[in-house]
């Protein structure tokens, strides 16, 4: 009996023994299982995190971009910009033109494109010349822009806040009433040989004419008091440069309009860049003024002081009428031999 219960028994622990082995090779495969999914969650962990670092990368590269593109715009610019805007000559700071993120003058001046300069350095943009100096006025100034006063310009500047990319609601640009008709005129009586005025006297124009007299002039009817204001309609801004240009100001009516009116006149504004008293230069401004553009004079009669403002520039200038200028005053226009086709018309007074 004893040797058949010990295999029995033997027999018993062999099964056991076996179990247990087939039981720890059960729970290694299970380990070696967890393992190789773990290896192939690293394995897309590991990929997962190269598309990571490749995007990064990218970005990190665009960002280098991005400052290059910066650092070329500060150089090549160098904070200031020459503009030709339809023949109209202007210098504003690279941040004025940028001021409006999104608007087309930000991205025109971003640096990502390349813009292209005349031989002088200036980049031409074909729009409204006189227009584009209120949309300067509106980046420097903002909301505290000064607006024209003429409402056919408040059109147009829609226009061109449209083009460019900024605000232009009925907040930002108010088309404002028109002024009554000036009624104030110019006297067809009292003016050189050469000016042609209209048949409703408002308007004067000096013909392009050579060998004319040094200086032509035309008066008003009537004495100046409170504001007038003007329109250069056909303006050659190359007249500044020589002999060629005009003057509106203020003059007693005994002037003589040929040969030398520019000398007896009291004081007023001409279109080469300065204000004046009497012929001396009083204040240099710069020589930007082109068709369209509209000068205000407000003459004080007690005081004697006339006050000159360039609209579309928003200069303007006080002067003292001499002492020994005796009043009434009336208003005068001088054209200067070499003149183009130059006209101005009376738009409005008060």
């Amino acid at each position: 009996q004893a040797p058949v219960h010990l295999f029995v028994h033997g027999t018993e622990t062999i099964t056991k023994m076996q179990s247990t082995d087939q039981d720890i090779f059960m729970q290694y495969q299970d380990k070696l299982n967890e393992i190789s999914v773990k290896v192939k969650e690293l394995g897309v962990l590991e990929k997962k995190m190269g598309e990571v670092a490749e995007i990064l990368q990218q970005r990190k590269n665009n960002i280098i971009k991005e400052t290059e593109h910066i650092q070329k715009t500060v150089t090549q610019w160098s904070g200031k910009v020459h503009l030709d805007v339809g023949g109209v000559k202007y210098t504003t700071a690279l941040s004025t033109l940028t001021k409006y993120e999104g608007s087309m003058l930000t991205a025109m001046f971003s640096g990502r494109y390349h813009v292209e300069k005349d031989e002088k350095g200036r980049v031409f943009m074909d729009r409204n010349g006189a227009a584009f100096g209120y949309v300067l006025e509106y980046l420097r100034n903002g909301e505290e822009w000064i607006q024209p006063e003429d409402k056919h310009m408040c059109k147009i500047l829609k226009q061109e806040f449209i083009y460019y990319g900024l605000p232009y609601g009925d907040d930002v640009i108010k088309e404002k009433d028109e002024k009554k008709p000036a009624q104030i005129e110019w006297d067809a009586a009292k003016k050189g040989g050469n000016i042609e005025i209209s048949n409703d006297n408002r308007t004067a124009r000096f013909p392009a004419t050579t060998g004319s007299k040094a200086f032509q002039a035309v008066m008003s009817k009537n004495p100046i008091s409170g504001k007038v204001k003007v329109r250069l309609d056909s303006y050659d801004p190359t007249s500044n440069t020589g002999d060629g240009w005009m003057a509106l100001g203020i003059a007693p009516a005994d002037t003589y309009l040929v040969d030398d009116p520019y000398n007896k006149m009291a004081c007023g504004w001409s279109s080469n860049g300065c204000s004046w008293v009497r012929g001396s230069y009083q204040q240099n401004w710069i020589k930007r003024y082109s068709t369209g553009d509209e000068i205000e004079i407000d003459y004080d009669t007690t005081n004697k002081k006339l006050k000159i403002h360039h609209i579309r520039l928003n200069i303007r200038a006080e002067l003292q009428v001499p002492a020994d200028i005796v009043s009434p005053l009336h208003l005068i226009l001088i054209f200067f031999s070499q003149s183009k086709n130059d006209q101005v018309t009376l738009v409005w007074s008060l």
